[in-house]
Formats: structure tokens, C-alpha cells, sequence
């Protein structure tokens, strides 16, 4: 059966390329003239009008050669694969293991919990909701719905301001609810079906921002057991199997490691379609010309500032650019790969961040909320246990009653906060049944009215018990100047009876006794949750799809990718506003609005001019425009005309003075 697919792939491969030597040129410039299928004919007219300009027959033909190279790269790993499969090769055998290995193996709670802080915190910081209501009162006849989110549009029609206001302060409240782990796999649902609806209405004006990854991880998590520990669910779940009579004790397991492992595989597929679009579409000349160059001068442009590093790039040599060209492809294609080993993954930390704030100090484009992402990528767990280990090298036997339902209960919540596992806790009911049956070997132990704590062959009880679990417990830190305050600790010390002397304690005999406590593990984590699976690797796989096909949408999406070819002169816009007086107005810098209309920057402008300039055959989108300006910003009110210009403008810093090199009416609004 191999062998007959293998046999299929090349046959199919050889025909594709038969068709692109002999036919694809002329039937390239059929479809471009309108004389081929209508859906094909229809397709690349859509694509021309966008920017009429520079997409002419050429540009097509030069995309024609990206189609057949992106084809033979598919059928070439189809036929590599195969090829592989049928020889058995030890190489497959390996690979299909580690990604096994990869997705099987058990993680650590603690890892799952602090990213879940990390990223609703984020979030709940990040979003702008000023700026998404100002979007929703957009007029709707600028909209352009992205791929997924147009029956949305067309469902809810018009935006009311109120209800975006109410669902923007439902969107922080879940993510702070989740954040601290209250309600959080149902306040993490509805941060992601909140955010989808928010988040998606500023894609919806012709351009669509590189925060959809936020969408599907907030899935991942609302679907996973992130809130096992350092979490308010975690307090109730421990009170609760205290008050039953035992101690929940969490122990790795792959329901941690899944969740952890799907986000990282997004992050993968979000990069390697980035670069395999770089190679695919600008090939060479996107690493071997002065692309990256005027990659950056462009975005200078569209912000209309310099950074502090702007000298220091614009008096580069090419080859520096090209070396950059380089690890940008080299970093993007191979993320996806070097997440599948430990040892790599502490190194695309460090190269992830290096690339990114590099990218940020040159291009303005740091991707603050990608860089958030990488804490999923850090072990914290083991960081937490170096850190327990070197600051506190004994560690702290507690000794508690076991058969005390507020024992059972301190016990429980202050495992569900002790990350530096510097605090072994050991039942003294199970030390007494256990010292009997070895005919009182360490001594008959009576029973504890309270906790005792003990490190070698000192021990401690009552309110210093709690004292010296405090300073091993970090949640804690905040509070512990205050409970050693004269005051409180003397308040503290009254509380208990000193009738009792502490008794000898035997570390060697916890140790024993604490072994076997801690080796519970229980059984609903022996597995991940199927839904957990059916969700990540369904997120996966459309992710996949929409990267493969290139296609831009919301809440899936190829992501941004850079693959065109930049050159020294661009297409840019102005707009000209002329009162009844006869006074005119040119606005040339396209974020002439951002601060009196709140979202309105340079780079949406540019959009929504780009979208109604693509559009001549409907003049009410830039009509619908005109009238918004004059209700919205101050001043133009009065205006008797509005025009629009195409402007062509260079992008290198020397040569702005002399912009705009052309410019050209293209509508006129009176």
C-alpha cells in the first residue's frame, strides 16, 4: 500500500511540474486578462485591486513560481516520508518517538499554574477597551470580515457601545477570576469566547493584528487542570478533601505536561509558517537584497519616528542584513523542531526573547504578547526547587495530628502554595500505628493537639511552628514581617497551652514516614482529559491548514509573515480637507486622528484608505468615511470637500524630504 501511494506522490509531483514548464505561463495571463474560470478570473482581480500598481502581470508570474515551489515542497515530503516508511528507517522510528515521548510524558502542576498567572494577568492589563469601542462605531459599510468571524458581523449588525463597554469589563473580570484561579476553567471559556468577539472587531477594517494566539491558548486552558495549585479552586478542593479525611497530594502527571505541549506545538506552527512563507514566496532575494533594509525603513515610515538605533541601521553594510535574513528564517523554521527536547527549550528562550527585542529596538514590532507566551516554556518547578534547595538546604519536618480536621485543613492549603517543597508534613497517626507495630523501635509517641515542627534534633511547636513554615512558603513572605511583629507574636504564643513540652524528634523515622506519604498520587490525574486532546489538536490542525494555504482570518490565521519583497518606494495615502472659507488642510502623515479618535493610528488608516482606494465601483464606503469624520473629529464639521490622494513616497530616511514623488486624486467627497 506504501509503495502504491509513494508511487501516486510521484507521479503526481512529475505532472504538476510538467504543467508549470509547459502551460502554467500562458494560463497565468489568461486568468490575469479575464479569459480563464470565472471563480480564477474573479479571484486574481480581487487580489490586483488591492494594489493595482505593483500587482501586474509580473508580480503573477512571480506568484506562479511560489505556488509550484510550495507544491513540490509538499509532494517532497510526502515522497521522503513514504520512501522512509517503507524502508523502515530507524530515522522515522526516531522521530515518530520523540514526538510520542513529547506528548506523553507527565509534567508538574506548578509549570501549568504560573503560566496561567502569567498570561490572564497579562491579558487583563493588555486590552485596550477604549480602543475597541472606538472601532465598533466604525461605520459598517468600511468593515472587511476577516475568514471565521464574517457571520458574526453579519449577525449582530451595528455595535452598541454600552453592551461592548459591559462585555469589555466581563473580559477583565474573567481574566482575573482565572488569573487566581477562582472559577477558572469557566472564567478562562469565557475570556476566550469574550475575547474572540472583542479582540475580532478591530480585525474587521482591512487589517488584522497577530493576537489570535491569545484566543487559542485561553482555550487550551479552560479546558486543562491549570488551577491544581496557587489557586482559590485549588484552597476549596484541599478544605474539601481535608474535611473527608485525607490530603490531597499532587504529583506530575500528563494532564500538567498536555496543555503545556499543545501551546508550544501553536507557537511552532506560528513561526514555521512565518519563515516557510519568507523562503517560499520572497526566496533569495528576501535574504540576498536589500529587502530587510527596506523591510525596516517601511515600518519607520508608516510610524513616522526613529529609533534610538536608527543610525546604527541605517549606516549598516549588506551583509549585515543578510545575516539577519538569515537567523530570522533559521529561528522561525527550526522553533517547531527544538521545542521537542529539554535542552533546547532553555535555549529558544533565550534566542526567542534575544530575537525578538532585537527585531523591536529595529523594526518597533517587539511582540510584547508572543514574548509573554515563552513563560510556558520555562520550568519553574525546577527553578523553584533550586531555589528551596540553596536557601534552605535542611529541609522542615511538620509534624501533625492527622485525626484534627484544622491540622488536615493547614496542611492541605499550604501544600497547594509550596513551590520551593522545602516542607515535608508527616501524619502523626500513621507515625504512632507504624512505631507500634515496630515494637516502639523510635519510642511511643502520644498524640498532638497541635503541629510540631523539627530539623534534626530540634523541634518546635505552637505559634512558631507557623513562623518557620512561613518563611519556606513564598505566598507567605508578604505577610511574614508582620507576624513577627512583638504584638502579634505574643498574641500568637498565648493562644496555645504551654502544659505541653515539645517532644524528640527523629528525622531519620519522618523521612521514612514522609516517603510514603508523599508517593499518593491520585488517579483521576493518571490521564489527560480527552476533550483536553480533542481541542488542542483540533486547534492544531486548523492552525496547521490555514498557515499551509496561506489564508489571513480571525480567530485562525497564517499569522504575520513578511514574505513580500520591500522596495525604496511604497504606496501611501493623504487626505485633504478644505472648509467653506476655502482654507485647505493636507494631512500627510496617515495617524493624523490617532488621539482624538481612539484606535485610529497610521497603520488602520492606511487600511481603511487602502480598502475604499481598492473600491472605486463603491463610492459609499469612502462617503460613509467622510461622514464619520465629520462627526467624530473636531473641526470637520465645516468641511465642504474631502479628498482622497494616492501618494508615491520613498521610505529611505534620506530621501523623504523630496515625498511625495507622485500623487494622484482618487476620490473626492463633497
Amino acid at each position: 500500500m506504501l509503495r502504491l501511494f509513494a508511487l501516486a506522490v510521484a507521479v503526481a509531483w512529475v505532472t504538476t511540474a510538467f504543467v508549470y514548464i509547459a502551460f502554467s505561463k500562458p494560463i497565468v495571463e489568461a486568468i490575469y486578462h479575464g479569459r480563464s474560470v470565472g471563480i480564477l478570473n474573479h479571484i486574481v482581480a480581487s487580489h490586483r485591486n488591492v494594489r493595482p500598481e505593483t500587482r501586474d502581470l509580473a508580480y503573477f508570474q512571480y506568484k506562479r513560481t511560489s505556488l509550484f515551489v510550495g507544491v513540490s515542497l509538499i509532494f517532497g515530503l510526502c515522497e521522503a516520508y513514504l520512501i522512509l516508511e517503507m524502508r523502515r528507517s530507524k530515522l522515522v522510528r526516531t522521530v515518530k518517538e520523540t514526538i510520542r515521548t513529547f506528548f506523553k510524558c507527565a509534567g508538574h502542576p506548578v509549570n501549568l499554574a504560573i503560566f496561567r498567572i502569567v498570561f490572564f494577568g497579562f491579558w487583563a492589563w493588555w486590552f485596550d477597551l477604549e480602543r475597541v469601542v472606538g472601532f465598533s462605531q466604525l461605520p459598517r459599510e468600511l468593515q472587511v470580515p476577516p475568514t471565521g468571524f464574517g457571520w458574526f458581523l453579519s449577525a449582530v449588525g451595528r455595535f452598541d457601545p454600552a453592551a461592548i463597554t459591559v462585555l469589555g469589563w466581563i473580559l477583565r473580570t474573567s481574566c482575573i477570576t482565572a488569573m487566581i484561579g477562582l472559577l477558572s476553567g469557566p472564567s478562562a471559556f469565557v475570556v476566550s469566547v469574550v475575547g474572540f468577539i472583542l479582540c475580532g472587531i478591530p480585525q474587521s477594517y482591512g487589517k488584522t493584528d497577530s493576537h489570535d494566539f491569545m484566543i487559542w491558548f485561553a482555550v487550551v486552558l479552560s479546558v486543562s487542570r491549570c488551577a491544581d495549585v496557587l489557586s482559590v479552586d485549588a484552597v476549596i478542593r484541599a478544605v474539601r478533601c481535608a474535611d473527608r479525611g485525607g490530603i490531597l497530594r499532587l504529583a506530575p502527571s500528563r494532564a500538567y505536561a498536555l496543555p503545556l505541549r499543545i501551546i508550544w506545538t501553536l507557537m511552532g506552527i506560528y513561526y514555521f509558517f512565518g519563515g516557510m512563507w519568507k523562503a517560499i514566496d520572497g526566496r533569495l532575494d528576501w535574504i540576498f537584497s536589500e529587502n530587510l533594509r527596506y523591510q525596516i525603513h517601511t515600518r519607520w515610515y508608516s510610524l513616522h519616528t526613529l529609533p534610538r538605533l536608527a543610525q546604527f541601521v541605517i549606516h549598516q553594510h549588506a551583509w549585515f542584513f543578510y545575516t539577519a535574513a538569515i537567523i530570522t528564517l533559521a529561528f522561525e523554521l527550526s522553533f517547531i523542531a527544538l521545542i521537542l527536547f529539554p535542552r533546547t527549550r532553555a535555549f529558544l528562550i533565550g534566542v526567542g526573547l534575544f530575537f525578538h527585542n532585537s527585531v523591536g529596538l529595529m523594526h518597533r514590532s517587539s511582540f510584547i504578547d508572543l514574548q509573554m507566551c515563552y513563560a510556558s516554556l520555562v520550568d519553574w518547578h525546577a527553578i523553584f526547587r533550586w531555589f528551596g534547595r540553596r536557601y534552605f538546604r535542611e529541609p522542615l519536618y511538620v509534624v501533625y495530628d492527622g485525626e484534627c480536621k484544622l491540622c488536615r485543613r493547614t496542611v492541605s492549603v499550604l501544600q497547594v502554595f509550596d513551590v520551593l517543597e522545602r516542607v515535608i508534613y508527616v501524619d502523626a497517626t500513621f507515625e504512632q500505628m507504624v512505631a507500634q507495630s515496630e515494637s516502639n523501635r523510635f519510642g511511643q509517641i502520644r498524640t498532638l493537639h497541635d503541629m510540631h515542627i523539627g530539623t534534626g534534633n530540634r523541634t518546635k511547636r505552637g505559634y512558631a511552628t507557623y513562623l518557620s513554615i512561613a518563611k519556606r512558603v513564598p505566598l507567605l513572605w508578604v505577610v511574614y514581617p508582620l507576624l513577627c511583629l512583638w504584638p502579634i507574636r505574643m498574641l500568637g504564643k498565648r493562644s496555645y497551652s504551654a502544659a505541653d513540652r515539645p517532644r524528640r524528634f527523629n528525622v531519620e523515622y519522618s523521612k521514612m514516614i514522609s516517603t510514603a506519604a508523599n508517593s499518593i498520587s491520585p488517579s483521576e490525574l493518571a490521564t489527560a482529559p480527552r476533550i483536553l486532546t480533542f481541542v488542542g489538536f483540533t486547534l492544531i490542525g486548523t492552525n496547521a491548514a490555514f498557515g499551509l494555504l496561506h489564508v489571513h482570518g480571525w480567530p485562525f490565521t497564517c499569522g504575520p509573515t513578511f514574505s513580500h519583497v520591500a522596495r525604496p518606494e511604497i504606496r501611501t495615502f493623504a487626505i485633504e480637507r478644505m472648509d467653506r472659507t476655502g482654507n485647505i488642510a493636507v494631512y500627510e502623515r496617515l495617524d493624523a486622528f490617532h488621539g482624538v479618535y481612539r484606535g485610529l493610528s497610521a497603520e488602520w488608516l492606511a487600511a481603511i484608505y487602502n480598502n475604499i482606494y481598492s473600491h472605486p465601483e463603491n463610492p459609499e464606503l469612502a462617503t460613509a468615511f467622510c461622514e464619520f469624520l465629520r462627526k467624530n473629529v473636531p473641526g470637520w464639521n465645516d468641511a465642504a470637500s474631502i479628498r482622497f490622494y494616492s501618494e508615491r513616497v520613498s521610505v529611505l530616511p534620506t530621501e523623504q524630504s523630496k515625498n511625495p514623488l507622485e500623487r494622484r486624486l482618487f476620490f473626492e467627497c463633497r
